[in-house]
């Protein structure tokens, strides 16, 4: 009988020290994580600011864009159809503008490379972009445009 007593007051010595350590591993990661994982996440989030419809045969869009959004980085991404970039131009709040130079053809898909805007962090009133799908194609193209602070 002894031995069974000494087997359940460690049994039950070894739930508690278990039930402890997981209530301390629980506070503590709940204490941690949201800065880090927020920290995180603003480092490397990309914000919608937009998107455009390419017809076929070639269009000129402006996206307004939100004046609280503060970027100093941006990113084009196209999807259903390839888009053939004649310009891309960034007017910022202030009234400034940045012309973008992009090679010539994104495909269904792809994405630009990350543009860096002059002057770091700003706020950008407007995108205006130039564009067309390739000869042949007959698919409306969506080009979506993302910032990164």
């Amino acid at each position: 009988m002894k031995v069974s007593s000494d087997w359940k007051q460690t049994t039950y010595r070894m739930r508690s020290a278990t039930a402890v350590f997981t209530l301390l591993s629980v506070l503590l990661s709940c204490a941690c994580s949201p800065s880090v994982a927020h920290a995180a996440a603003e480092a490397d989030e990309w914000v919608s600011l937009g998107a455009a419809t390419v017809h076929p045969r070639g269009d000129t869009d402006v996206i307004r864009v939100n004046p609280t959004v503060l970027a100093s980085k941006i990113q084009l991404r196209v999807a259903r159809a390839a888009v053939v970039f004649r310009s891309v131009k960034v007017t910022f709040a202030d009234g400034t503008v940045q012309n973008v130079t992009l090679r010539h053809r994104i495909a269904a898909g792809g994405k630009t490379r990350v543009i860096d805007l002059n002057g770091g962090q700003r706020r950008i009133a407007s995108i205006s972009l130039s564009y067309r799908t390739p000869p042949k194609g007959k698919k409306f193209a969506v080009v979506s445009v993302f910032a990164k602070h």
